[in-house]
């Protein structure tokens, strides 16, 4: 029996830290044993008692998880070294694994992994690029605190790919290179795939393949979450919120080139209908050949040419986007020339205006509403609906219904703004309505939120 297996023996070693000489050797220790414990850091002699330490426990816990199968008692022992080290780079693994693990994968769960992560990215700060890739697919699962978004974006690709200090051998370093360059293109099924394939093979870190796989397996889940959500705005023509959406993606720098191809297109097309600014060419020199070319150069029109030549059709968001934007672009007043349905419009203004206030743009908010009431020509309600509109942004939130039941009516002939209004129908005029409605404004979060705004 080796020197380690001996000291997993002794009596009470999961209460007690502390032995006396005489109490290792009746249990069967001897003087050799603890000469070797001691040498290599499973023991720490300090005056004649010997102190059981962070890398024991972590060590004793390994054998009762992967030989005993026991998992409670691995656990306490991985709890029992961090509490003696909080650094301890075996038990901060164990857990960061066993974490990533679960099934029933919670956002707690996410934040104690990117805390484990801070930790161990500091005791193995010689694994560079492995860090690096690991808090690349970190940022893809869930919300990272902003310095960790403003380091990312400094990093190269270079940066994420393996150096011949990390894995000297070249062909295991050009294989572990190949599948990140997958995952940082965000192909995480492929990369998961190859590191599948890969791991028969490998002299790399167990570790480093397990961690991997894991994380590029909870990027995929993420992925499919955000591809549903994004579809399904696009799909009920939710422009106003998908663009929302993705700027969101895109302040965290997690959009895939087709998703930066629609945010570019949707930022052009709600500036177009709320604002009447038809897309200007960048580069008029320019001559686009691709569709991410065109697109990027903002010529739509060239950009609807070659989605069509690539077989594009009307299911597909990108092109129906393009479709709409070239649509309303060649028309040069869109109320008068190119006159939208009805309902799609109402709506289409309404989620802009929506978007806006939860963004906190009120000038452009107000920009819009102004513009959609001269389109539906109904301006005598401009008053009335900027009052509503500064309700919603600065009061409570039963002011956005109210806000939506308005917006999705206020255009058909019979509209009353009455009908929707809990207030007394012996009002004279709009004026007076609107000074009523005005004085429901809270004014100490009318001001607190207009200097955020102003």
């Amino acid at each position: 029996m080796n020197s380690i297996s001996k000291l997993y023996k002794v009596k009470d070693i999961d209460k007690k830290l502390e032995y006396t000489l005489d109490e290792l050797i009746q249990d069967g220790v001897t003087k050799k044993d603890i000469e070797y414990l001691t040498f290599y850091g499973y023991l720490k002699n300090n005056d004649n008692k010997y102190i059981l330490t962070d890398t024991f426990f972590a060590k004793y816990a390994k054998k009762l998880k992967f030989f005993n199968r026991d998992e409670e008692s691995a656990q306490k022992c991985f709890l029992k070294s961090l509490e003696i080290n909080p650094n301890n780079k075996s038990a901060l693994l164990s857990f960061f694994i066993d974490i990533l693990k679960k099934e029933n994968f919670k956002e707690s769960d996410f934040h104690h992994v990117v805390s484990i992560y801070s930790r161990l990215s500091i005791i193995d700060d010689y694994r560079y690029s492995d860090n690096n890739f690991y808090l690349f697919l970190l940022n893809y699962i869930g919300k990272l605190p902003d310095s960790c978004y403003e380091y990312l974006k400094l990093l190269e690709k270079e940066n994420f790919l393996l150096s011949k200090r990390e894995q000297p051998n070249d062909l295991e370093r050009d294989i572990i290179n190949k599948i990140r360059k997958k995952a940082l293109n965000l192909d995480f099924r492929g990369a998961i795939k190859a590191y599948n394939d890969y791991a028969h093979i490998a002299s790399a870190p167990a570790n480093h393949i397990t961690i991997s796989r894991l994380l590029l397996f909870r990027a995929i889940n993420s992925q499919n979450k955000y591809n549903e959500r994004l579809n399904y705005l696009l799909y009920i023509g939710d422009y106003a919120n998908a663009l929302g959406y993705l700027e969101m993606l895109n302040r965290r720098n997690i959009l895939s080139e087709k998703q930066e191809l629609i945010l570019i297109s949707l930022r052009c097309l709600l500036n177009l209908i709320t604002l009447d600014k038809v897309p200007q060419l960048i580069n008029h020199k320019l001559i686009t050949t691709t569709l991410d070319e065109a697109i990027k150069n903002h010529d739509f029109k060239e950009a609807l040419e070659l989605a069509k030549e690539e077989n594009y059709n009307e299911k597909n968001h990108l092109f129906a986007i393009l479709k709409l934007i070239n649509n309303i672009s060649n028309s040069k007043i869109m109320e008068e020339e190119y006159p939208l349905d009805a309902t799609f419009r109402d709506n289409y203004y309404m989620n802009a205006i929506k978007y806006y206030i939860r963004h906190f743009k009120l000038t452009e908010a107000l920009l819009t509403m102004h513009k959609f009431l001269r389109v539906i020509n109904k301006c005598e309600y401009e008053s009335i609906m900027i009052t509503i509109i500064k309700l919603y942004l600065f009061s409570k939130n039963e002011y956005g219904k109210l806000f939506t039941k308005i917006m999705l009516n206020i255009s058909k002939s019979d509209f009353e703004i009455t009908d929707y209004l809990n207030i007394n129908k012996e009002f004279n005029t709009l004026d007076d309505i609107n000074i009523y409605l005005e004085k429901l404004i809270d004014p100490i979060e009318y001001e607190k939120k207009l200097e955020r705004i102003m």
